[in-house]
């Protein structure tokens, strides 16, 4: 019987490194300016690895707009591709360059101005397909909270001349989007009975409304606020659409008794009872027995 000799032997896995999330590689770009060629990007090279934070620090005119509207999609480099996980993009027909960039890339804009083609109703209608695309629902249904959403747009495109600038352009912008609520309210529920929804949030309740909410959620919190469902008939919605419009509409009747001030609402866009003015104080008027005694002076 001979012997039998088992020899273990042990393979060393080669690691794969991970894709860089975006990778630029030999990424030209020029302009024409009249007879003038203008050389923005020349063989410009940059990767950035998931996890990993990215600043780009360099003087006005260098190229730093361009870079980023070429590594979101935005444009088109001259030279070169842009890599998203691997994928190459430069030779992609622009509907699946435009559903990248959509469900794979995300934008914050510090300044709305530095797109100028961007109007202030795009951006509203971009956040609720965004909402849509990330809740997977099949309506796109914008909502006052896009408004909002959309303020970087009106503070960038209005050149806002007001009183008390040390608030800001943005408690501004806050207040135009205020007024047109109030006023669109107006003309849809002037004399409407909301007595029902106001003491609601008087006796305590409360509800939060989030932008990215879905609306099937959303509808369900809603309908718990007695007689509010029951009130967008003017705007007309029935309790048949779909929980996409019911939510816009019931948002918007929310907002508009918030900008008359019947209901409050904070910055986290969470409903509630609206500020009490305090009752003036009353000086308790004296009574004749109240009346301070005071002894007559006897005279001699």
């Amino acid at each position: 019987m001979s012997d039998t000799i088992v020899v273990e032997t042990t393979v060393a896995e080669e690691k794969q490194e991970p894709l860089p999330a975006l990778h630029l590689h030999d990424v030209e770009r020029t302009y024409r300016q009249g007879d003038e060629t203008l050389h923005i990007l020349r063989g410009a090279d940059l990767a950035v690895w998931p996890g990993q934070s990215v600043a780009l620090l360099a003087p006005s005119g260098a190229g730093k707009s361009t870079l980023l509207h070429i590594a979101g999609l935005l444009e088109q480099p001259d030279h070169g591709d842009v890599y998203i996980e691997g994928k190459a993009t430069a030779a992609l027909p622009d509907a699946e360059r435009t559903r990248i960039r959509r469900n794979e890339i995300g934008f914050v804009y510090q300044f709305h101005r530095l797109l100028p083609e961007f109007s202030a109703m795009e951006n509203v209608v971009s956040n609720a397909e965004r909402r849509a695309i990330r809740n997977e629902e099949k309506v796109v249904v914008p909502r006052i909270s896009d408004v909002y959403a959309a303020l970087p747009a009106i503070t960038g495109k209005l050149e806002l001349e007001y009183e008390g600038e040390m608030k800001g352009a943005d408690h501004v912008g806050r207040e135009l989007i205020r007024v047109a609520i109030a006023k669109t309210y107006d003309e849809y529920f002037t004399g409407a009975n909301v007595h029902q929804i106001v003491q609601w949030f008087d006796l305590g309740g409360e509800i939060q409304l989030a932008d990215s909410i879905p609306a099937a959620e959303a509808l369900e919190n809603l309908k718990e606020i007695q007689g509010l469902v029951d009130k967008l008939g003017p705007l007309g919605v029935s309790q048949k659409e779909s929980p996409e419009q019911q939510v816009s509409a019931a948002e918007f009747i929310l907002e508009g008794l918030h900008a008359h001030k019947r209901i409050g609402r904070s910055e986290e866009r969470v409903f509630k009872a609206g500020e009490k003015k305090p009752e003036p104080v009353r000086e308790k008027s004296i009574e004749p027995e109240d009346r301070p005694y005071r002894q007559r002076r006897q005279f001699n």
